[in-house]
């Protein structure tokens, strides 16, 4: 019982990300770009 409703869950849940994905495709596109540009700056900070 527990797990069939842990599985509803999980699957509203998935649902929900998809849908929240498909909303949010540019700004997870941006935010990850932003993140990944940090990441290449530090790494050069390290190098130094």
């Amino acid at each position: 019982m527990i797990l069939w409703v842990c599985a509803l869950l999980a699957d509203i849940w998935m649902q929900g990300l998809v849908n929240a994905v498909k909303d949010n495709y540019i700004n997870i596109l941006a935010i990850s770009m932003i993140a990944f540009c940090n990441y290449m700056i530090f790494r050069k900070q390290q190098e130094n």
